[in-house]
């Protein structure tokens, strides 16, 4: 996953970048993942569940595949969140914030 706010520090920045910098914090409070097909998102590691500021699922289990893609909590025939592997691998609190997000249509 791509995350553009999370750069190295330069010695010579500019005024624009100054201000972007000094900015990034309050722009990160603000900003959440897009699922769309939840290809790319990694369940365990990228923070796609819609908090303050935005965070990875907690697992409810040791977790099972680090790998695991948010696609993988899809039902691929219904394209609906799979209710049961959710209840299975995921904190109950998360569950609600998961079914709060919308899925693509094109997944």
């Amino acid at each position: 996953m791509s995350l553009p706010l999370r750069v190295s520090p330069v010695t010579r920045p500019s005024y624009v970048w100054n201000n972007l910098s000094a900015a990034r914090d309050l722009i990160l409070l603000g900003i959440r993942k897009q699922i769309h097909s939840g290809f790319e998102v990694k369940v365990w590691e990228d923070p796609w569940i819609p908090t303050q500021p935005a965070r990875p699922t907690l697992s409810l289990v040791p977790m099972v595949n680090p790998n695991m893609r948010v696609s993988d909590l899809i039902n691929g025939e219904t394209k609906k969140w799979d209710d049961a592997l959710l209840e299975r691998l995921v904190v109950p609190e998360d569950i609600a914030l998961i079914k709060s997000l919308s899925i693509s249509s094109s997944h």
